[in-house]
């Protein structure tokens, strides 16, 4: 098991290793004078550290003023710009001329304050925390940066405004269902309502007879 986590972890560093290497390429690109390609001949006079702090803040520090031969100079200059902006001053000038060549591995260290402070602003943020460190720097993250203007992906989280509000429950109360009215209603037996009573016709009575005139009476 330890070999087995000791193993990941190499594994862990290595990949921040190599992003942070190709990271810095990417933001020192086009400087004159200024090759990355490791961490330690790359950065000994000094300009490598200026170009990396001037990709973020060009009116931190003046580049032409700076050149090869002027390597002690150059790296006072960046390394006070860099405490200045939040990153810690973890090697000193001087350390960056000992020969053969500066320590790799304090140089990689160092580099990582410079990518945790500044790599937030290449999307539009704000400054970084500086305690990072190596490990936590992502394969993904040597890329060009991405806008933060593009849309948002399907497989984005919305966000606690876009989120469905769940009903809120009733309170449990006596249920008045017209069903139930209408089962109540239907379910009792229809009222027939008795058939009309034939009214009786009247009889026509029979004429009267006629009354007996007076001649006749007379003459018999």
């Amino acid at each position: 098991t330890f070999f087995l986590v000791l193993v990941v972890i190499i594994v862990i560093m290595v990949q921040g290793t190599q992003a942070l290497l190709m990271w810095c390429k990417r933001c020192t690109s086009g400087y004159p004078g200024v090759e990355v390609k490791d961490f330690h001949k790359s950065w000994a006079d000094g300009l490598a550290f200026a170009a990396l702090i001037h990709h973020f803040h060009p009116n931190a520090i003046d580049m032409s003023k700076m050149s090869k031969g002027t390597a002690l100079q150059n790296h006072r200059t960046a390394f006070s710009v860099a405490e200045k902006l939040g990153i810690p001053a973890l090697l000193d000038p001087e350390d960056m001329l000992v020969e053969p060549r500066p320590d790799q591995f304090s140089v990689m260290t160092y580099l990582s304050q410079y990518y945790h402070v500044l790599s937030p602003l290449e999307t539009g943020g704000t400054k970084g925390d500086p305690r990072g460190g190596i490990a936590s720097i992502g394969a993904n993250d040597s890329g060009p940066a991405k806008s933060t203007a593009t849309a948002a992906t399907p497989s984005s989280k919305p966000t606690t405004s876009q989120q469905p509000v769940a009903p809120t429950a009733k309170k449990a109360g006596p249920i008045r269902s017209s069903s139930a009215t209408t089962m109540t209603t239907s379910s009792a037996p229809a009222l027939v309502s008795a058939p009309p009573k034939p009214v009786p016709k009247a009889t026509p009575r029979p004429p009267a007879p006629p009354a007996a005139s007076s001649s006749s009476s007379s003459s018999s």
